[in-house]
């Protein structure tokens, strides 16, 4: 959400896509979602995977596996600490 309302307030429309809620913004070029909400089946040009350290997060952990390992993507950038 944060990043969605970061972008959006600065003039680049991004869409947000996480397990509560939607939000289409039209003409739309980005997107912004949970990490078990990104689609490994789209196409993108480049990927930011933010907590990347939660791969070892013994509930969740899967969902940063899946997207490290699964997203097609020209470019992966891994944020984290």
């Amino acid at each position: 959400m944060e990043v969605f309302d970061k972008v959006n307030a600065l003039g680049v429309y991004c869409a947000l896509h996480t397990g509560q809620e939607k939000k289409f913004v039209p003409f739309s070029n980005h997107i912004a979602c949970t990490v078990e909400m990104v689609s490994t089946d789209d196409l993108y040009d480049v990927a930011v995977i933010d907590e990347i350290q939660m791969m070892a997060d013994p509930c969740r952990g899967y969902a940063w596996n899946r997207a490290l390992l699964g997203l097609e993507a020209d470019e992966i950038h891994l944020c984290g600490i």
